[in-house]
């Protein structure tokens, strides 16, 4: 009966640390915010499958991108041998178209074959190269470098930061060393074709720069879209779980009460708890009938001991002729005996 009583004040106890009172978090009390708990057996992935998805439409795209401009770039070469004749402007404005064209489907084949990384690492290298190009056809110019920004930022999103901010450094350096150098333009233009060149690079630049910025500001509300889903997620998941634990609870200290009262003698009664407890209630719903039924038979066991003992201890009085009498109605067999040995006794003094 005390370990029951026990029992019943630990589910109590329980249902308390369940109650509404409790902090934000009633099943981790104790422990560090779940984003700390980082298990070393669990797989945490760095990106959904629509952000996957997204991210290969990306690539594709700048992909398609880089190949319209090597065509523009090739046809430029080809114009400008056709109309300046056969020099170095010509032919290293067709390395780089062809170079880009090359560049730019081995990338397109690299989103077919699930691998947008690798797809935009080839991008980045072919806006290295363009730019290292451009160095060499219009010299030294830091109008050249306002293209560096757009493609560092697209390339941020595409591929590892540490790549792309390397690339960016290459680029910056390989400049420095034509400034220094004094390297002249390869490409014989005019003062007013070199401004409108140097127009040209500038809104390039900022064109590409205000599209970066565009798709980093996308990428940027699809992630705090997802982390304030994952993050009502999880709380309505932590709200299930402390409903369902002090659900639990609750009949865990009903399947307690039950088998108190039945120890006690009480009536026994089903109960019925949620499905995480159904087995269990089950059992002790049969348990109790069982127990009530071998609670009866001691019952009527130690009234007939009783009853017994009291039986042969008068007649072992009246066999030592000590006064004695019956012994009083007990409701057991017993009561049947003692009434048929009283007309025997009865007789038996009648014959003396």
């Amino acid at each position: 009966m005390a370990v029951t009583k026990i029992g019943v004040l630990s589910g109590a106890n329980r249902m308390r640390t369940a109650s509404p009172t409790v902090p934000t978090n009633p099943l981790l009390p104790a422990l560090p915010p779940i984003a700390l708990r980082r298990a070393p057996y669990v797989f945490h992935a760095t990106s959904t499958v629509a952000q996957v998805a997204w991210r290969a439409t990306l690539v594709r795209q700048w992909a398609v991108w880089h190949v319209v401009l090597a065509v523009a770039a090739l046809l430029g070469a080809v114009t400008l041998a056709l109309v300046a004749g056969e020099n170095d402007a010509s032919l290293w404005l067709g390395a780089l178209a062809v170079s880009g064209l090359i560049l730019a489907a081995t990338s397109l084949r690299a989103v077919d074959l699930g691998s947008p990384a690798a797809a935009g690492t080839l991008l980045l290298l072919n806006d290295s190269l363009a730019i290292l190009a451009a160095l060499m056809l219009l010299g030294p110019r830091f109008e050249i470098l306002a293209l560096l920004p757009g493609s560092l930022l697209i390339s941020v999103i595409l591929i590892e930061p540490l790549i792309a901010i390397l690339s960016a450094a290459a680029c910056f350096v390989a400049y420095l060393v034509f400034y220094l150098q004094g390297s002249p333009a390869r490409l014989p233009l005019d003062g007013q074709a070199i401004f409108a060149a140097q127009l040209l690079l500038v809104l390039g630049g900022g064109v590409l720069f205000l599209v970066a910025i565009a798709l980093t500001a996308q990428q940027l509300r699809r992630a705090l879209a997802g982390e304030a889903a994952l993050q009502q997620a999880l709380h309505a998941a932590e709200r299930r779980a402390a409903y369902k634990r002090a659900r639990i609870d609750a009949d865990a200290v009903a399947l307690q009460r039950t088998l108190a009262n039945t120890l006690r003698g009480a009536t026994p009664f089903d109960v019925a708890t949620s499905e995480d407890l159904a087995p269990l209630a089950n059992m002790i719903n049969a348990v109790v009938v069982r127990i009530a039924g071998l609670l009866r038979d001691r019952e009527q066991r130690l009234r007939l001991e009783r009853s017994l003992d009291q039986l042969t201890a008068t007649l072992e009085r009246a066999r030592h002729g000590v006064d004695w009498f019956w012994p009083p109605a007990s409701g057991t067999t017993v009561d049947y005996v003692v009434q048929l040995l009283r007309p025997m006794h009865a007789a038996e003094r009648e014959a003396s």
